[in-house]
């Protein structure tokens, strides 16, 4: 495994699950999955719409990464208190 990726791993708890909250209560599964696969290959979404969240599992680590990256930069979905980050492994 790539040092960046054990790296990540190890300090942010990195994982192929991204968590996005304050999503629009009227987004679709199908139309999260779409934006997100502007960052690589995505293996399935799930929406909690009673917590407008969602977690979008990705086939590569690396890919989740950089979403959680370019997603924190952006603030797109960060607001609340609440910002993009990875999921737990379950």
């Amino acid at each position: 495994m790539n040092r960046e990726v054990v790296n990540a791993v190890m300090t942010q708890e990195a994982t192929r699950t991204v968590y996005i909250p304050n999503i629009d209560p009227e987004m679709s599964e199908d139309e999260i999955s779409q934006e997100m696969r502007a960052f690589g290959d995505v293996d399935i979404v799930k929406v909690v719409r009673n917590q407008q969240n969602a977690f979008v599992h990705f086939f590569s680590i690396r890919k989740a990464m950089e979403v959680v990256e370019r997603l924190r930069k952006s603030g797109k979905y960060c607001r609340d208190g609440k910002q993009v980050g990875f999921g737990k492994v379950r």
